[in-house]
């Protein structure tokens, strides 16, 4: 039997509400005066199960998040130019009050912006701009007091960390998803700024490749333990999942590839090596219901298509339009046939696994 169509929550269903004694008149006044848009699980602006994600939430979104860059802007510059206070370590303790000034103006526009009204992209800028202005405070007081010392632990290394705690709090208290990446991108640079000391300069390839298949598998871990949460997507936890993959994604391909791009895959061995990665990451995507890995593989992806087309002799402008064709086709398909191919390989897994998974039972009949 087919079920009856969810009824949107108008006004009259409120009064209806009040008339039949189940709600009473105070809970319909504040029912009525609430925004629309002011759900606390979710940012998204339509419920569906296939990779919930929102960046924007209408033109009112984006027009704020342009007024708050160039708010940004003009504070700096009137703080500069008109107090005469520069972001400079060697300055003075004015540094710090200037950084302060900052994160305290990104928080208290968050709690209207952000904790009320939940619009993601104007919350992306104020995560930002607190994580930015929260960490330059607490590097000018570190400079200027020497609690640790300078001459043990550079600022450049603790600036990441520093970062990555100004987004933690952002996220603890709005509970945006968006701020999850800026924590894991800030440990991640902070983690690779000690490997660095410690190795007096750049690691090399084989190090770089371990770091970054090691970060990115402990951010998909996190990413993974969110997904299992909420296997049915249908809270903020799924939308913290995308944010992590989102990041941990670049670095397992970067891991797995070695930064191998059009240039550096000269030989049928290593064009087929770059195939079967990007295979095995479409497994993977598969069965999290996770593109980001099939999207950050589509340089390297390209790459092998571009050198496989080039050993048949065609002209160089030919050869790119082939791979431009090839890889469009192959986007487009995915895309447009994604949760077919997902059923068809779900079925094929152990019914004890495929119950397990991210999203077992697909996306509803608003997803594609």
């Amino acid at each position: 039997m087919a079920m009856p169509p969810p009824m949107p929550q108008t006004h009259d269903r409120i009064s209806a509400g009040v008339d039949a004694g189940i709600i009473t008149p105070d809970q319909a006044l504040a029912l009525r005066q609430l925004p629309l848009d002011s759900g606390p699980e979710r940012f998204s602006t339509v419920s569906t199960r296939d990779e919930p994600f929102a960046l924007f939430r209408g033109f009112r979104d984006v027009f704020l998040a342009l007024g708050l860059i160039v708010l940004a802007i003009g504070l700096g510059g009137v703080a500069g130019e008109v107090f005469g206070l520069r972001f400079d370590l060697r300055i003075g303790w004015d540094d710090v009050a200037m950084a302060a000034v900052l994160a305290l103006i990104a928080w208290a526009v968050a709690e209207w912006v952000t904790r009320r009204l939940r619009m993601p992209l104007a919350s992306l800028i104020l995560a930002v701009a607190f994580s930015g202005a929260f960490m330059a405070m607490l590097a000018a007081a570190i400079e200027r007091s020497q609690v640790i010392p300078t001459s043990v632990v550079a600022l450049d290394t603790l600036a990441p960390a520093l970062f990555a705690l100004g987004g933690l709090l952002f996220y603890a208290r709005f509970r945006l998803p968006a701020a999850l990446f800026l924590v894991a991108a800030g440990l991640t640079l902070n983690v690779f700024q000690i490997i660095s000391s410690a190795m007096l300069g750049a690691p090399n390839a084989l190090a770089l490749q371990i770091f970054a298949g090691a970060s990115g598998f402990v951010i998909f871990c996190a990413a993974l333990i969110y997904e299992l949460k909420d296997p049915t997507r249908s809270t903020r936890l799924a939308e913290n999942a995308f944010w992590l993959h989102l990041i941990a994604a670049p670095l397992i391909v970067f891991a797995l590839t070695g930064g191998l791009n059009e240039a550096a895959i000269q030989s049928t061995s290593s064009a087929v090596w770059m195939f079967a990665i990007v295979f095995f990451l479409g497994l993977v995507a598969l069965m999290i219901d996770r593109r980001a890995f099939i999207v950050a593989a589509l340089l390297y992806l390209a790459g092998a298509i571009a050198y496989t087309i080039s050993q048949s002799g065609m002209p160089a402008n030919v050869q790119f339009a082939v791979t431009a064709l090839l890889l469009g086709l192959f986007v487009v398909g995915l895309a447009l046939g994604w949760q077919p191919l997902r059923r068809a390989f779900l079925a094929m897994l152990p019914n004890g696994l495929s119950s397990r998974l991210p999203n077992p039972a697909g996306p509803d009949t608003l997803g594609g």
